[in-house]
């Protein structure tokens, strides 16, 4: 993930005051914008429960984000496109089997909702986030990982390459 202002990352780190020492939060984030991802590792430095590792090629994302157990995205609505947005991080928490903890993103919200994939916040911030992911125990936990692992093969890119070219055939052929 780019570590852009407009992503409040920020209300990560807070959210970590909240959960506490028993949960560990864990950036592979690339600096987009040099000032603010110093400022960012600035703010968890003063945290024993953040730590950041070093962004990956694209081929090794979901492998190491697999060793993780929840993928947490808090986007909030600062454009249109944010607003609306359904990011490349989402599928890449859903590919690699993670527990799914998100602001109250629609589109994201909605398939999270459908696949029964983790929980959502009620507000873009670190109270609502920690509060959710506070509340999920460990069998939740794992149910939410197995229904990534299914949900995988329907959300993938190869499922809806196949989709979206047959579409564009049927359109082709006037069908």
């Amino acid at each position: 993930m780019g570590a852009i202002p407009s992503r409040k990352i920020e209300e990560m780190i807070r959210m970590m005051d909240i959960l506490g020492p028993g949960y560990h939060l864990t950036f592979m984030l690339m600096p987009n914008v040099p000032e603010y991802y110093q400022s960012l590792q600035e703010m968890a430095s003063q945290k024993s429960n953040i730590s950041f590792i070093e962004p990956v090629s694209f081929r090794q994302i979901v492998p190491t984000l697999n060793q993780f157990d929840i993928g947490i995205y808090i986007l909030p609505p600062a454009s249109f496109n944010n607003a609306i947005a359904l990011p490349n991080k989402f599928f890449e928490f859903i590919q690699a089997k993670l527990c799914i903890a998100i602001g109250p993103s629609p589109e994201m919200k909605r398939l999270c909702e459908k696949y029964e994939l983790g929980v959502v916040a009620d507000a873009f911030n670190a109270e609502s986030l920690a509060q959710k992911i506070s509340g999920i125990d460990v069998d939740q936990l794992l149910g939410y990982k197995r229904n990534a692992e299914k949900a995988a093969q329907t959300l993938s890119a190869e499922h809806f390459g196949t989709v979206f070219l047959s579409a564009i055939h049927d359109l082709a052929v006037g069908e």
